[in-house]
């Protein structure tokens, strides 16, 4: 599947332990940060209400992360590298003030298996 038609998932590793996800397309940005104005808030008061922008870009035959922190923010390391701006490849795992944040690919969801051919459901009857 060509890149610009995948969806993708942003993994929020709160500083508490919990793991919470949204959903992304190319093309669309999605603010973090903890407050009211942003598309998903962070549980780490150590970041500003703004704190950092993150758009999936689809290329020709792959996708990057373009993640970009606002002017109140601060650096976020990938690596150990500290970046205000930067452009990573999916699955990399970066880190912003106490919370680490992941981009990867949507997985298809599972699907119940096909009932075999040859077999009728199951009718069940009661007498009373």
């Amino acid at each position: 599947m060509h890149p610009k038609h995948e969806r993708y998932l942003i993994s929020l590793f709160d500083p508490s332990g919990h793991k919470r996800s949204v959903t992304l397309k190319p093309g669309e940005e999605k603010t973090l940060g903890h407050g009211a104005s942003v598309d998903f808030e962070v549980r780490d008061f150590t970041l500003p209400e703004l704190a950092l922008k993150i758009e999936i870009q689809a290329e020709e035959k792959s996708a990057v992360v373009f993640v970009q922190c606002y002017e109140s923010a601060p650096a976020f390391s990938v690596y150990g590298i500290l970046a205000r701006e930067a452009r990573l490849p999916i699955g990399a795992r970066l880190r912003l003030g106490e919370t680490e944040i992941q981009v990867n690919r949507a997985e298809a969801l599972p699907t119940l298996p096909a009932i075999p051919s040859g077999y009728a459901p199951w009718i069940s009857v009661c007498e009373s």
